[in-house]
C-alpha cells in the first residue's frame, strides 16, 4: 500500500488553507484530528487482513505523518512573528552602505574607503579624491586616448556627491546610477542616470550643452539646477529649480517641452504633462530628507524599508494616500514611525521567523 494522490491532495490542500489563513487554528487538538482523518482512511484502504511484516503497514502511515509534520512545522515557523516594542525600533538605524564606482580598468573603487583628502589614480592622467564633506572630486588632465566611463552605484542606504571635471555637482540619490565620463572634452557633456539625482550644472567657456539621458527622455542643459527622478518603468519627474531646461520624449510622437523654475515636467506612460510644484521642497532629500510629494507616498515608503534594512509588506494600503512632508534620514526607526503616525500612515516593525525585520503598512 503507497501514499495515493488522494492523501497527499489531503495534506496539502490543508496545508496551504493554514498557509493563507494567518488566523488558522493551529491547537494541538486541531493537528491531532487532521493526522487521524488521514492515518484512518489508509487503514480502511489497506485492510488489516493482509499478511505483510508490520514495518511495511506502516510505511504509508509513517511517511504521510512525516510529510504532515514538515507541513506543520513549516507553517507555525512561516507564521511566526514578534512585533517590536518601542526600545528595539529606537535601536534600528539607517544601514548606510557604501557607493561604488567602477572605474574604466573594471576595478571597484567603495567611496567609504577613499581617506579625504587622498587623491587616486583612476587612469587616463586623472584622479578621485574626496573632501572633508564626503564630495567626491574628479580632476587631473586627460591623455591622449578616448575619453572612459565611470559608472557610480548607490546602494538602497546611502547617496552620494560628486563633482565632476567642469564643476558641475551632482547629488545621487539611493538605489541609483550615474554614468558619466572619467573627463570632459570641450564638445557636448553627456550623462546617463538611472534613479534620482540632483545637478548643479557649471557653465563653460564655450557654452557647452549639458546632456542628461534617462531610458525615456533626454534633458538639455545650459547652467542650471534641477532634479530628475525615475519614478517606475515607464515615468520620469523632471524639477526645476534655476535656470531652463528642455525635455524631449525618446518617443518621437511627442514634442520636445522647455520648463521654468518652480515647473515639474512629469513623463509617464508616453504621455508628458507639466505642473507648478515647490522646487525646493521636492529636492531636499539631497539634504538628508525622505521627501513626500503627494503621489509618491508607496515609492517613499518603499525606499524607507530599504534605506533601514527592511522588506515591506502592504504597500497596496497606502496607494491612495497622498502626503507631503519632509522626514529626516538620520532619525532612529522608531521615531520615524512616530511621526508617519501623524500624518495618518500607520506602520509596525516585526522581527519573522527567518530573523529578519519587515516593516508592515498596517
Amino acid at each position: 500500500m503507497e501514499e495515493t494522490s488522494n492523501d497527499r491532495k489531503e495534506i496539502y490542500d490543508w496545508y496551504e488553507q493554514l498557509s493563507g489563513d494567518h488566523n488558522a487554528d493551529l491547537s494541538a487538538d486541531n493537528i491531532k484530528k487532521s493526522r487521524l482523518r488521514v492515518r484512518k482512511r489508509l487503514f480502511n484502504e489497506m485492510g488489516f487482513a493482509q499478511q505483510d511484516p508490520i514495518y511495511k503497514k506502516l510505511y504509508p502511515i509513517i511517511g504521510v505523518a512525516a510529510l504532515l509534520a514538515v507541513a506543520i512545522g513549516f507553517v507555525l515557523f512561516s507564521l511566526k512573528e514578534t512585533p517590536l516594542n518601542t526600545t528595539a525600533l529606537n535601536g534600528i538605524k539607517p544601514v548606510n552602505e557604501k557607493t561604488e564606482l567602477t572605474l574604466p580598468n573594471g576595478h571597484l573603487l567603495a567611496s567609504n574607503t577613499m581617506k579625504v583628502g587622498r587623491a587616486i589614480a583612476i587612469g587616463n592622467g586623472m584622479f578621485i579624491r574626496k573632501d572633508s564633506t564626503g564630495l567626491l572630486i574628479l580632476s587631473g588632465k586627460p591623455g591622449n586616448a578616448s575619453i572612459k566611463q565611470i559608472s557610480l552605484q548607490t546602494p538602497a542606504s546611502s547617496q552620494c556627491r560628486i563633482q565632476l571635471t567642469d564643476g558641475t555637482r551632482i547629488a545621487v540619490n539611493s538605489s541609483s546610477r550615474l554614468v558619466f565620463p572619467i573627463a570632459f572634452d570641450n564638445g557636448d557633456r553627456h550623462v546617463e542616470l538611472f534613479g534620482e539625482a540632483f545637478f548643479e550644472v557649471q557653465k563653460t567657456q564655450q557654452h557647452s550643452r549639458f546632456f542628461v539621458k534617462t531610458d525615456h527622455q533626454t534633458i538639455t542643459v545650459l547652467g542650471t539646477k534641477f532634479n530628475v527622478s525615475m519614478t517606475g518603468k515607464s515615468s520620469v519627474k523632471t524639477t526645476l529649480m534655476e535656470g531652463s531646461v528642455r525635455i524631449t520624449p525618446v518617443d518621437k510622437n511627442f514634442d520636445p517641452v522647455v520648463i521654468k523654475p518652480n515647473q515639474q515636467a512629469f513623463l509617464k506612460n508616453n504621455k508628458l504633462s507639466v505642473s507648478n510644484v515647490d522646487a525646493a521642497a521636492i529636492s531636499r532629500w539631497k539634504d538628508g530628507y525622505f521627501v513626500f510629494d503627494g503621489e509618491n507616498t508607496t515609492e517613499t515608503i518603499s525606499r524607507i524599508g530599504a534605506w533601514y534594512g527592511l522588506s515591506v509588506e502592504g504597500t497596496d494600503k497606502i496607494s491612495q494616500i497622498s502626503f507631503t512632508g519632509k522626514i529626516p534620514q538620520d532619525i532612529s526607526l522608531g521615531q520615524l514611525i512616530e511621526l508617519l503616525h501623524y500624518s495618518g500612515i500607520n506602520l509596525k516593525v516585526s522581527r519573522n521567523a527567518f530573523n529578519k525585520y519587515v516593516l508592515i503598512i498596517q
